[in-house]
């Protein structure tokens, strides 16, 4: 199948999903506050089939993009309600004010219209919620050292982190005061703080130094460096690196190495990587090399001489680090869920303010040309990657809608909070600015995102078409 469209399907799916379930929300309160809904559309643009019921149209659209529902009075607030301070009597008496529907979104309390704005964010924060707990039942096959306070194999050489003195085999125990509690929040207290200093409180041979790393961009040729987030060239990880499979005839066959054994060295030299076996193997093809490993509990050392296959090693083994199931009752994967959850708004929340203060560059944002890349991705991986990258989608939908900006859910949220403390409606006329404001700023930053989306990406986005 072509990588474009299963990039395209993976897109279209994700998107229009989270979007549709998103103004299900709308609807849903709509309905039970007694709003006449004229349009609930699955999809955008030109109707192409349909039906009407109480009142509603429900129609499919060509742009399988989402949907949107449209309200009576929703989008003519203007309109159907005239304020009397924006109208200047001609004959003395005060102008009459359109009276709205009774069925009508502007004939509804503030209360109601507040439910019904809030309904569609909290649609995706409960879906992601429910996703990820379905995704913690499925179970989950991840690397354990994930788990495990960050210990280091080797920093690249050259890299910030090695010119700052760390060394092969440190265990990070702390960044600025931060405990490190696993491999992910590593990653993290480095990827948000590019052009920072950060110290690195570190364990080695049983002491515990601080060690002040310069966080810096990512050198051109990394990937990573299209987002402009912070480099310190940590590299790979250390775990025990298991044996998981013995090629049938190989020289680790005839040496005696099994499945599910431990390596801890080759030629006297200490393995913390699978990157480390295949440095030591490969430099080394026809000499006999000792390799000690671990079985159960016991310790053993055989001798293997690895073949040579165009002057490099060749023993014949797959390894990798040790592999956790994390499975969970439905009560456990629903409360896993909700603590993911939160320490994902939490990072969502530091992003925000690092962008805001100008920590990070726009380009980290993913816009939807990143989601359409990383989408494909992951339906290529399997469902449970697609769907925990649907869920941290979900998640920040909701956020985003949520956010106090004029023109999001959010932003009417908020005219109806100070409505409600004035005990007053605002004038027609400021609502008016505020749309006009929140929407102009609205599309520059859309626009932004794009640009920037579009200009990082440009190289991986027409490749995919090739």
């Amino acid at each position: 199948m072509n990588i474009g469209f299963d990039n395209a399907i993976a897109f279209v799916m994700i998107f229009g999903i989270l979007v549709f379930l998103h103004e299900l929300g709308h609807f849903m309160v709509a309905k039970w506050a007694g709003i006449r809904v004229e349009v609930f559309s699955l999809g955008f643009g030109p109707r192409l089939v349909g039906w009407r019921n109480g009142g509603t149209d429900y129609r499919i659209s060509l742009v399988p993009l989402g949907g949107y529902v449209k309200m009576l009075g929703e989008e003519s607030e203007m309109e159907l309600v005239a304020d009397p301070r924006d109208a200047a009597p001609e004959d003395g008496a005060p102008p009459a004010a359109a009276e709205p529907p009774a069925d009508a979104f502007t004939s509804k309390t503030r209360w109601q219209r507040f439910l019904v704005m809030l309904a569609g964010g909290v649609m995706n924060l409960i879906l992601a919620v429910l996703i990820l707990a379905g995704v913690n039942m499925a179970g989950r096959e991840e690397p354990a050292f994930l788990e495990e306070i960050p210990r280091l194999a080797g920093p690249v050489e050259g890299a910030p982190a090695a010119a700052a003195g760390l060394v092969r085999g440190d265990i990070v125990v702390a960044v600025d005061g931060d405990p490190m509690t696993d491999w992910e929040g590593l990653q993290q207290a480095v990827l948000f703080n590019p052009g920072r200093t950060l110290t690195f409180m570190v364990e080695r041979e049983g002491e515990r130094l601080e060690i002040p790393v310069a966080i810096t961009l990512p050198p051109d040729e990394l990937p990573q460096a299209r987002y402009r987030i912070g480099y310190a060239g940590l590299g790979p990880p250390a775990y025990d690196v298991r044996i998981w499979r013995v090629v049938e005839g190989s020289a680790a066959q005839r040496a005696g190495l099994q499945d599910g054994d431990f390596l801890l060295a080759v030629a006297g030299e200490p393995i913390m990587s699978k990157e480390d076996v295949a440095t030591q193997i490969s430099s080394r093809p026809g000499e006999e090399i000792s390799i000690k490993v671990r079985r159960g509990d016991a310790i053993l050392e055989m001798r293997a001489t690895p073949e040579d296959r165009e002057g490099k090693g060749l023993l014949g083994v797959d390894t990798g680090p040790e592999i956790s199931l994390r499975e969970y009752s439905a009560g456990g994967a629903l409360m896993a869920s909700v603590s993911q959850n939160i320490d994902r708004v939490g990072m969502f929340f530091t992003v925000l303010g690092k962008l805001l203060t100008g920590g990070l560059s726009v380009r980290a944002i993913s816009g939807p040309v990143d989601i359409f890349i990383f989408s494909g991705a992951a339906l290529r991986r399997g469902w449970i990657p697609y769907l925990d990258l649907m869920a941290l989608f979900s998640l920040q939908l909701g956020i985003l809608n949520l956010l106090p900006v004029p023109f999001l859910d959010g932003g009417h949220i908020a005219v109806l909070g100070i409505e409600g403390i004035l005990r007053r409606d605002l004038s027609l006329r400021i609502k008016e600015r505020i749309l006009q404001v929140g929407f102009v700023g609205l599309i520059l930053l859309m626009g932004l995102v794009l640009y920037s989306d579009i200009a990082k990406n440009l190289d991986l986005f027409t490749g995919i078409f090739k």
